[in-house]
């Protein structure tokens, strides 16, 4: 997969990587960062499929993410040459058919060797939460999951008259 990036200035860089998941960030622990105010710590994942298609995960990033100028809420399919805009920077993912066999043009900067490392998987919710996704393109909230409801005890069920009587 190879990643065409242009900042919000205007400078262009690539980033190839042969990894199941790219994490694309402007934090340490990023695998491609972008230098971009709007783009958070670990903004969004980009994970090669088995059949080598490749999926777009926000990861909760601040300003969001858009493919083909919708908002990405649910894990999305990309198709070849489809681009992320990232905060102000524009993500260009080449992958299959589309990805270049070619060297970049003159005064194109290529970012460092990306992260091979485990797959990044996002954390399970809390116990006692579960995570629930609602219908308006907003972002993914745990809701906290009802107690289990107590059978009242038998002894507790048999009539009751309403004068206690002497024993």
């Amino acid at each position: 997969m190879t990643l065409r990036i242009t900042g919000p200035d205007g400078s262009t860089a690539e980033a190839v990587s042969e990894a199941e998941s790219v994490i694309v960030g402007s934090g340490a622990q990023a695998a491609v960062k972008i230098q971009d105010p709007r783009v958070s710590n670990l903004h969004v994942m980009l994970k090669v499929d088995k059949d080598g298609s490749v999926t777009a995960i926000d990861l909760g990033s601040e300003g969001g993410t858009e493919v083909r100028g919708q908002r990405l809420v649910l894990p999305t399919a990309l198709n070849p040459g489809d681009v992320l805009m990232v905060g102000g920077s524009r993500v260009e993912v080449l992958f299959g058919a589309t990805r270049p066999e070619r060297p970049l043009p003159a005064g194109a900067r290529v970012a460092g060797p990306v992260f091979q490392g485990p797959v990044a998987t996002p954390p399970a919710p809390p116990r006692g939460m579960q995570l629930q996704t609602q219908t308006r393109a907003d972002l993914p909230k745990l809701v906290p999951t009802p107690p289990p409801m107590r059978r009242c005890p038998r002894r507790w069920a048999t009539a009751w008259s309403g004068w206690p009587l002497p024993v």
